[in-house]
């Protein structure tokens, strides 16, 4: 369920498209053909290139030039700090499952939650503590078409014209401890949604800092299992009008998907807490994006080093069979060279012994001599049976027939993972991704290579060398030499 709307709220929610960027914007190129002028429109391939993901401080320049698909910012906005960074890259992700317990499922209940009391801000301020929820998915299906964008959601409260994380204002600033921050807001959650989120770790996503504003701190909280699923209810309070119904919405759980939430249109009049949220989710997207970039990476090194490990093996393969044929072929020469050799000898012997005698006694003699020639060609057909039927055993001990072709018998696997990480930026579903944007992820992954080393990386055999499109189905697919059979004992 994508969303859920309630009576008596007045929620406008614009949910864009369901790719996973912004539509690259259009080009008009005039084309005449034959006296013939036609217009040809064509979209640019990727519109936004990727950034280092090692940048923590970010200062407003910076997280325009990051976030220019979202168009506008809050106009005193200071600067964002990106927790996510110091996340390790091999922790896994906020919506992957974590241990081997069930991951708890969020769903929207149909129960209602008072509304909370306005907290009580400090002297110094405070601080807007806010809390994306993101529950883990679910192993895509077999028959599923559905890739990771479209499987990852984020729960967060749609409050009259505006989406936020839960959460608010509460004693401390930025600098706080988490623990400190989490035992503040974690009642005011309860009281919001109806969930409590204290037992759970939380991890510092992203701080926005403004001018005279509180900053907000946006929390990931750390799902793991649970006896019960974590229902989130809508927020209610009594109406005041005596003729309106006895209560009226608040806040409701909205349900997203992090492909549309991409897409998120947002203008001048966009609530901050909305443009808060959505920032959110751009950290949560850019922290996927590293995570992605580097299975990417690790995936084209394995694709490379399978290459060359079967590469080693054909061309060990191919000389063996070359020396195996080779020493067949001399021992088909010596038996034939040495065949000639006997019947040139028995001819001569069959010369000398016709000398001086008739017709007569030539044509007795001619007889026994063709008995012997085919007993001497009987024998020829045995040896080179018997040869055969060696050759033959010497191919099933080693399982390599000499007449078959020179190929290494390989076991295939798709990796979902890394198909997942290549689906993560594919934009309009089509299997295949720019080469600039490969090129883009795989240097900002790692800072040490070089344009010469990301080349290596991408000349593959599975890959056409001058197409800008590549194709990464066959990238996620691992092949292996095919384990041997043993022989039964």
């Amino acid at each position: 369920m994508d969303a859920h709307v309630y009576p008596n709220m007045a929620l406008r929610v614009p949910i864009a498209g369901r790719g996973a960027y912004p539509p690259p914007p259009k080009k008009l190129v005039a084309r005449k053909e034959e006296g013939i002028t036609t217009t040809v429109v064509y979209r640019e391939q990727f519109p936004v290139a990727v950034q280092p993901f090692d940048v923590k401080e970010r200062r407003v320049v910076e997280h325009q030039t990051r976030t220019s698909h979202r168009r506008h910012i809050p106009q005193d906005l200071v600067k964002v700090v990106a927790n996510w960074v110091d996340s390790s890259i091999a922790d896994p992700l906020p919506w992957q499952r974590r241990g081997t317990g069930a991951a708890p499922s969020v769903v929207v209940s149909g129960n209602t939650a008072p509304i909370p009391p306005a907290p009580a801000p400090s002297g110094d301020g405070g601080v807007n503590v806010r809390l994306l929820v993101v529950p883990p998915i679910a192993p895509a299906d077999a028959d599923s078409v559905a890739t990771a964008l479209t499987r990852i959601t984020v729960v967060a409260a749609a409050e009259a014209e505006m989406v936020k994380g839960y959460g608010g204002l509460v004693a401390g600033g930025a600098d706080s401890p988490d623990a400190e921050l989490k035992q503040a807001a974690a009642p005011l959650i309860v009281k919001q949604c109806g969930v409590d989120f204290a037992p759970f770790a939380w991890q510092r996503l992203v701080e926005y800092h403004y001018k005279a504003a509180p900053p907000t701190v946006y929390f990931v909280p750390v799902l793991t299992a649970t006896a019960a699923p974590l229902a989130l209810a809508p927020q209610v309070a009594p109406a005041n009008p005596p003729d309106e119904p006895a209560v009226c919405l608040v806040a409701a759980p909205l349900r997203f998907t992090l492909a549309a939430l991409r897409n998120h249109e947002v203008s001048a009049c966009t609530p901050r807490e909305t443009l808060e949220f959505l920032g959110a989710v751009d950290a949560l997207d850019e922290w996927g994006q590293r995570k992605m970039a580097r299975v990417i990476h690790e995936a084209l090194r394995e694709r490379g080093e399978e290459h060359r490990i079967l590469g080693r093996l054909q061309n060990a393969k191919a000389e063996r069979m070359q020396l195996k044929r080779r020493r067949r072929d001399q021992e088909v020469v010596g038996r034939k060279k040495a065949r000639h050799e006997r019947d040139m000898k028995l001819k001569d012997r069959w010369g000398e012994e016709d000398e001086g005698k008739t017709d007569e006694d030539k044509r007795a003699a001619m007889q026994a001599r063709q008995a012997v020639w085919m007993e001497t060609r009987e024998l020829d057909a045995e040896e080179d049976a018997e040869a055969q039927k060696r050759w033959g055993a010497e191919d099933m001990e080693e399982e390599e027939p000499v007449h078959e072709r020179e190929v290494v018998k390989t076991a295939s696997t798709v990796r979902e993972d890394q198909l997942d990480a290549f689906q993560y930026f594919d934009n309009d579903g089509g299997y295949s991704l720019p080469r600039l944007l490969v090129q883009n992820l795989l240097l900002c992954d790692d800072a040490a290579l070089s344009l010469g080393d990301v080349d290596a990386l991408l000349n593959l055999p599975v890959l056409p060398r001058r197409q800008e499109a590549l194709p990464y189905r066959k990238l996620a697919v691992s092949t292996v030499p095919a384990p041997t059979q043993q022989p039964a004992t």
